[in-house]
């Protein structure tokens, strides 16, 4: 199965990244390895960047799934919801499993930090499956 992490980036700074979006890669990569010692630094840029993941709003969207705390079993997926990000595990993401994401109000980020893979989820990915499909067979992000 595949990880995928997704982060709620601040507004102020999706301008600044919508088109550089290998930059915020490296950055959240490099927070991902950080070492320990370097932990409160690593919160800094973090909480700059980064905006906290409404959990109520998201686990209200999925109230219909079964869910163990805070870990959601969609179609072969696990969605699991952290106050710092979304963790996906899947084989294939689907707009099944993301549909809900659509309605969230921040730029929403996903990594695959294993495989260097990124992309804004914009809401234009959402429109139509099309999208979706399109967005997922891209070679450079996802």
């Amino acid at each position: 199965m595949k990880k995928y992490y997704i982060f709620a980036i601040n507004r102020e700074f999706y301008s600044d990244y919508a088109d550089n979006q290998k930059s915020l890669y490296k950055i959240l990569k490099n927070l991902y390895t950080l070492d320990t010692d370097y932990m409160n630094y690593g919160l800094s840029i973090y909480n700059q960047l980064c905006a906290p993941i409404n959990k109520e709003i998201l686990e209200s969207y999925y109230k219909d799934y079964n869910s163990i705390e805070n870990h959601y079993y969609i179609n072969n997926c696990i969605i699991e919801i952290n106050n710092s990000c979304m963790v996906v595990l899947t084989n294939r993401l689907s707009l099944v499993n993301l549909k809900y994401l659509y309605y969230y109000n921040f730029p929403l980020f996903i990594c695959d930090f294993d495989n260097d893979r990124f992309s804004f989820l914009n809401h234009e990915y959402f429109k139509n499956v099309d999208n979706i499909i399109k967005w997922l067979e891209r070679k450079a992000y996802f």
